[in-house]
């Protein structure tokens, strides 16, 4: 009983692992295609305010899908790792060796990283928002005056 417990929390811990992965990489992915959306849509022609937040977290998510990559890979090291010691029986070094535990690292990283990637795209979505709802009630209210919102160059 004790057995068959065991290992069915570990292979529940590895999906669980597995789960996690695949969500920060569609996540993150998903992220930056809905960040490009809402340049395209939302702000349009607007000239965009704090660009720079944008691109930070864009930066972020590709960092946060990088840090799953490395995770996968080191978690295949770590496993193999696993083999020899029990092979061996020798854990010393505790299961799976330096790339187990470096795997859980990029695991937090890779959370950690997609986590800030959203702070910055609702700091960037919230400025430009709130201009680019400016910029149309001021383009109403001109069109309402019939006051055109800049002046238009007349050539002689």
């Amino acid at each position: 009983m004790n057995e068959s417990y065991r290992n069915g929390l570990i292979t529940a811990e590895q999906k669980s692992q597995d789960d996690y992965d695949k969500t920060v990489i569609s996540l993150s992915g998903g992220a930056l295609g809905i960040s490009l959306i809402f340049i395209k849509d939302i702000i349009g022609d607007s000239e965009p305010i704090m660009v720079w937040t944008v691109i930070t977290a864009w930066v972020l998510w590709a960092l946060s899908i990088t840090s799953v990559l490395i995770s996968y890979f080191l978690s295949r090291l770590a496993l193999r790792k696993s083999i020899i010691q029990l092979d061996n029986d020798n854990f010393s070094e505790g299961v799976g060796g330096c790339a187990a535990k470096a795997t859980q690292v990029f695991n937090v990283i890779s959370g950690a990283l997609f986590i800030l990637g959203i702070v910055f795209l609702i700091i960037f979505s919230s400025q430009n928002i709130g201009s680019k709802t400016m910029n149309d009630k001021t383009s109403k209210e001109s069109i309402e005056k019939k006051v055109p919102s800049q002046p238009t160059p007349h050539c002689h």
